[in-house]
């Protein structure tokens, strides 16, 4: 029977590669509260904790059941409800270059180099392809495959031999021209291997900046030290109100809205022999998205955050100028000079990070939208409900200590009249290039500093530069807090008579004698709640239904397969 005959199942779609793709994706993704039809049954839907690509690149298992191609083909075929759910992330401008630009570009010019060696020499290339092949079959070669710095590399390797071992053999009569011809496309070649070498070095030093700032992370969450206290903070998007059930023209314009700044943070610590892990969500019309108001927050936060047993504190953030400033620096030294033993300041790489603090941000969103359905939201005091209310309903379906705990705080801090900074004058360091400051307390209250670079050398401190001499430098403030503000109050506007009088006047031949008021009367607003309350149910027993029958029939299906192994 032919590879591929119709009807025949590939090992693509073959039962024991599902099996072991669905475990595989179960390890790496969380459940989440949508549903979804797939090949004609209600399933739930997982959201993955990474891209499919990563996925597949993470996973030496999954690279020998599967090609990269195949993966995409089995995934979109049998595990349509494995999603990676969208959320508001910054996209990295260097891996989407990579992806989008420097692939295509490098696949194009590596096709170019070998169809130019090969027009003079057709099989130059074949001892490299079957040693290649093999480095393939053996495991050692880079997930990318031939668009891999690995692979330019060898490439290049390759091609310095061959023309190495040419050059010191003498030419056969007749063949001046045609070596003369193969080394002028060799060194074009390596014109552009070397280029992309080069560029493919920093993008390679790129990702692997990504990756050990995020295991470094994970492996801190996994394994928490019972004195250690982790803190992760990020700003939201601002959030704007007025806010309803009921859409309003005049409020759609900026002018006439207020605005509203969201600084998150997580925190996971030990209290009591028990793993706590909180979300505060600081909400302020202090516009400042800076390291002044940063500073504000994290210090009220630890002033009320409860963990007596921490004498450690780890911080992390994204390289937003707000957080990777000397000002925030120095506040992290006095933190370490006023409380901690031992602190450090560690930063995702650029464009990267702040998974804990976004999956926050978007129940904050969640919280509000669903609070707007029936309540009208028109100032800060409303927003705050309308969170407080939505981490209610959150934490009673997963309650805390075993789930997280979420917290909500209205903040105004006072007028600042100075900021400190750290005196870079005096000490050997140069923040917008690291990713991972380290500060201990001597015997006698010094505090000192070590530069690590990456947050995976501080287990070993010898491995840090010491930073030198720390002074703050006093700098006073231009300015007090920013705040928010609405130009035009449109709801303080008169009621328009005039327009309601013209409307009436043009229509008052289809005028309803019976009249009608602007709110329902009890009854009827009881009957309308009823019947949502019956759809509710009725969706809900549908859902029930169909996720029973999908497990029976996994179940009828995995004894029915082994009374047959049997």
């Amino acid at each position: 029977m032919p590879k591929h005959a119709p009807g025949r199942k590939t090992k693509v779609h073959s039962k024991d590669i599902r099996m072991q793709v669905r475990v595989y994706l179960l390890e790496n993704a969380t459940t989440s509260a949508k549903l979804m039809k797939c090949d004609g049954s209600i399933e739930p839907v997982y959201n993955l904790n990474m891209s499919k690509r990563k996925l597949w690149h993470r996973s030496v298992a999954m690279q020998s059941l599967l090609s990269r191609p195949a993966w995409y083909k089995h995934m979109a075929a049998h595990h349509k409800n494995f999603v990676r759910l969208k959320t508001r992330t910054d996209v990295c401008c260097f891996c989407h270059k990579y992806d989008k630009v420097l692939l295509p570009a490098l696949r194009k010019d590596l096709d170019a180099v070998r169809g130019g060696v090969q027009s003079v020499q057709n099989d130059y290339f074949a001892a490299m392809d079957s040693h290649w092949e093999a480095m393939k079959a053996a495991g050692r070669t880079d997930p990318d495959d031939q668009l891999s710095l690995q692979y330019v590399k060898f490439m290049k390797l390759f091609m310095d031999k061959t023309s190495s071992v040419r050059y010191r053999t003498a030419a056969a009569p007749g063949t001046v021209r045609g070596r003369q011809d193969l080394k002028e496309a060799e060194a074009s070649g390596a014109t552009t291997l070397r280029k992309y070498i080069d560029i493919l070095e920093c993008c390679a030093h790129h990702f692997a900046g990504v990756r050990r700032q995020h295991e470094r992370r994970e492996q801190r969450e996994n394994n928490l030290p019972p004195n250690l206290l982790v803190v992760q903070l990020d700003y939201m998007e601002n959030m704007t109100w007025p806010l309803g059930p009921e859409e309003a023209q005049d409020w759609f314009w900026a002018t006439s809205r207020e605005s509203m700044t969201t600084l998150g943070f997580y925190v996971s610590f030990w209290r009591n022999g028990c793993r706590h892990r909180e979300y505060w969500h600081y909400i302020s019309q202090v516009m400042n998205h800076d390291s002044a108001f940063a500073v504000a927050c994290l210090n009220d936060l630890l002033q009320n955050l409860y963990c007596p047993a921490a004498t450690e504190l780890e911080i992390w953030a994204d390289t937003g100028t707000h957080f990777r400033s000397y000002e925030f620096l120095w506040n992290v030294i006095e933190l370490t000079r006023s409380r901690f033993a031992c602190a450090s300041l560690n930063f995702f790489v650029e464009h990267h990070g702040k998974r804990y603090c976004d999956g926050a941000f978007g129940l904050q969103r969640h919280w509000v939208s669903q609070f707007a359905r029936t309540k009208n939201i028109e100032c800060l005091a409303d927003m705050h409900a309308a969170i407080e209310a939505g981490a209610a309903g959150t934490m009673s379906l997963d309650p805390p200590p075993l789930g997280p705990a979420y917290y909500v705080k209205s903040f105004k801090p006072s007028p600042k009249t100075h900021i400190f900074k750290l005196d870079t004058s005096l000490c050997d360091i140069q923040i917008e290039h690291t990713y991972c400051i380290f500060f201990d307390r001597a015997s006698d209250g010094h505090v000192r500093g070590w530069n690590f670079w990456y947050s995976d050398r501080v287990d070993k401190r010898t491995l840090g530069s010491s930073i030198g001499k720390l002074k703050a430098i006093k700098v006073p403030c231009k300015e007090d807090w920013r705040l928010s503000y609405r130009a035009t109050q449109p709801e303080k506007n008169p009621l328009n008579v005039d327009l309601l009088k013209r409307r009436m006047a043009k229509q008052s031949a289809f005028i309803d004698s019976s009249g009608a008021s602007r709110r329902t009367n009890f009854m009827q607003a009881l009957l309308r709640r009823e019947k949502q309350g019956a759809k509710q149910k009725a969706k809900y027993l549908r859902q029930k239904r169909a996720l029973a029958i999908n497990l029976k029939e996994g179940q009828d299906s995995s004894d029915s397969e082994s009374e047959s192994d049997e």
